[in-house]
């Protein structure tokens, strides 16, 4: 079960397909952008946008108005948990019990467990997800000093999620906990929303340092770098982009990430820094009327819906990003520098960690050309960037050992069943 844009959902697609190579049958709830692209890697996909999901601009009432983003985390913890019990009570008698592997915000994953008894298997994709006040994450929302005392962050989180987070994350999950008789729950982030039995975080232990006030059963594997290069789709030659990049210095891409409809002033600021400073740029992004001009840019600009990050970033002199923590580990894996200019969520923490290892500098503000230039002229950046890239996991590696952990799961939950 998935939740969120093109980078949230390709890891649990390649981790279903991993599952499926193996035998095993994959069912994947996704939104129905991504459909396509699911059953082309062979999975069943199920879409969430159903009647179930009202309009985004529902708000909730009371003293805390709730984020538009958080609307639709419960809109489609309502919809798939519906689906996925329909789906367990039309099971056939002898049919094998079903483990559900879910991501950070797919919460009717954690229901299923409570209500249904099923196993679970939680999968996170960055730190932040799994939330220590040892180690308080970089929030926008919440400008408190970059580092604050181990002792200090254990006694102020708490507090923060309990009078911050908790009354908008919990309010809308507690109603239907009640509908299903379940009691409520309070510290969702840092506690419920993680499964007791076995957590995975794909993401490499030096970019997410393990704290003590993690869920125990957590286990932090490196970055599946998955990034759709692997689709026939994408595995066609582009003789106008292999022209651009053989004609002149590595360009610096510019990509504002799969789900960002507002990105024309983030494109504008890209080609008038081009300019400005004699660069060359591609613009990735699938709504092309972000980009001013796109059918039309100069010979030192090229702009391209979507191209596989895997093989572009080896032959790019940066990359310009807003920090969602898959583009991030393709720039690690191709040893490419990265300015992050963190919009929403985790990516004000990803910029954080990316700045503390050297392998980019962060940005807030619109105009970020003079950023950018300092980042080009960092030495010590590109050579963190290489000297990370040498020691870097696959991610094909990373993939079958968690395939491993969740069947080791899964069949520690089909002994338990038994011996009950």
């Amino acid at each position: 079960m998935t939740f969120g844009s093109l980078g949230d959902v390709l890891p649990l697609a390649a981790l279903g397909s991993e599952l499926a190579r193996r035998g095993h049958a994959v069912t994947l709830w996704c939104g129905a952008l991504h459909r396509p692209m699911v059953e082309r890697m062979g999975l069943e996909a199920v879409t969430l946008e159903t009647d179930a999901m009202p309009d985004l601009s529902l708000h909730a009432k009371g003293l805390h108005k709730t984020p538009q983003m958080w609307r639709r985390v419960e809109q489609s913890t309502r919809a798939a948990y519906a689906d996925l019990v329909s789906r367990w009570h039309d099971r056939p008698a002898h049919a094998p019990r079903p483990l559900v592997v879910a991501s950070t915000f797919a919460l009717a994953g954690r229901l299923a467990q409570e209500r249904l008894g099923l196993p679970l298997v939680t999968v996170h994709l960055s730190p932040l997800c799994m939330v220590s006040f040892r180690d308080l994450p970089a929030l926008k929302a919440l400008p408190y000093p970059e580092r604050v005392p181990a002792w200090a962050g254990a006694w102020l989180g708490p507090w923060v999620e309990r009078l911050v987070f908790d009354p908008v994350v919990t309010r809308d999950l507690n109603v239907l906990r009640a509908e299903l008789g379940l009691p409520p729950v309070r510290h969702l982030l840092s506690r419920w929303m993680h499964s007791p039995e076995r957590v995975l975080g794909l993401f490499p232990d030096w970019f997410g340092s393990p704290q003590p006030d993690w869920p125990a059963a957590a286990r932090v594997l490196g970055f599946p770098q998955v990034d759709g290069s692997g689709e026939a789709a994408m595995a066609t030659v582009d003789p106008e982009l292999e022209h651009f990049l053989a004609d002149g210095p590595p360009p610096v891409v510019c990509y504002p990430g799969s789900a960002r409809r507002n990105a024309q002033k983030f494109f504008d600021e890209a080609l008038r820094t081009a300019q400005h400073c004699g660069l060359r740029v591609v613009l990735l992004t699938r709504y092309p009327d972000q980009v001013k001009g796109c059918d039309d840019l100069p010979p030192w600009a090229l702009y391209r819906r979507y191209v596989p990050l895997s093989a572009l970033l080896p032959r790019a002199a940066a990359l310009v990003h807003c920090g969602g923590v898959g583009t991030l580990a393709q720039a690690v894996a191709a040893g490419c520098p990265q300015l992050v200019l963190p919009n929403h969520f985790d990516q004000f923490d990803n910029a954080r960690r990316v700045q503390r290892l050297r392998l980019g500098h962060r940005h807030s503000g619109s105009e970020w050309g003079g950023a950018l230039q300092a980042l080009l002229a960092d030495r010590g950046v590109l050579e963190a960037c290489l000297a990370r890239r040498s020691t870097l996991r696959s991610g094909v590696e990373v993939l079958a050992q968690a395939a491993d952990l969740v069947l080791g799961h899964a069949d520690r939950a089909a002994v338990a069943v038994g011996q009950a």
